[in-house]
């Protein structure tokens, strides 16, 4: 039975202006054991890998160091980390597995990843596979004014994994509850391709229309739709601008 494998993500890319990378990382939730290199086309590789989709070009047998990772295991510091471990290739050494609805990979043969990819395998004799929110990164958009009491609730809601908060300087409290807010990054130190999903906490539409900088909102919310990424508003307003 060939095995489903979820492709969500050399050395980790560094993210501008923060002290965070992208390093690839695998997550193996199949019954199987798999394996992944972290050095393709290195001198000092000790064994070959057949690499299907090494460039646009198509594929290439590379030298490589090949580890082992064992069901219900992971590897790879991963989207917004601090340094670490970057994956950036992987197989099943005796068994098929899909890539994608209608690609397949031979047994054997590696599929590369970028350092912006978490990749979940799962699935396996004849298993449903297991589609999980498991290293997903949600953000929270807020601003000064807003009343983003439910901000904390929503971090809690998920579960296994981290909702990060941007807003216009920092941290801030809310007008409204004097709620305290811990913030991840401004607006102009995110980035769009750190989220695979984004909410706009709090605020009508005359609220919105009393910001003083709600055009940076709205261009928030445009980027991420136009990178294909799921945008909510917590209470509509933004979507009335």
């Amino acid at each position: 039975m060939a095995l489903i494998t979820v492709a969500l993500a050399g050395d980790c890319t560094k993210i501008p202006f923060i002290d965070r990378y992208y390093c690839g990382r695998v997550i193996n939730h199949s019954k199987y054991q798999m394996r992944y290199v972290t050095d393709p086309n290195s001198s000092s590789g000790k064994n070959l890998c057949n690499i299907w989709n090494w460039s646009d070009d198509g594929g290439a047998i590379v030298k490589c160091t090949q580890k082992y990772l064992n069901s219900g295991s992971s590897v790879g510091a991963g989207v917004v980390s601090r340094r670490g471990t970057d994956v950036d290739a992987f197989c099943f050494a005796d068994r098929d597995y899909f890539v994608s609805e209608s690609t397949i990979v031979p047994r054997g043969e590696w599929t590369r990843i970028h350092d912006n990819q978490v990749v979940t395998c799962s699935g396996g004799n004849g298993d449903v596979p297991r589609f999980t929110a498991e290293e997903r990164r949600p953000g929270l958009f807020v601003h000064y004014g807003l009343d983003f009491g439910i901000t904390g609730g929503i971090k809690a809601a998920f579960t296994g994994i981290v909702a990060v908060v941007v807003s216009p300087r920092g941290n801030i409290n809310s007008f409204k509850n004097e709620t305290f807010l811990e913030v991840h990054f401004t607006f102009e130190t995110y980035r769009s391709a750190l989220f695979d999903a984004v909410l706009f906490v709090g605020g009508s539409r005359a609220e919105y229309d009393k910001l003083e900088r709600q055009v940076r909102l709205l261009h928030a919310a445009r980027e991420v739709f136009m990178h294909f990424k799921t945008v909510c508003s917590s209470e509509g307003g933004l979507f009335d601008h």
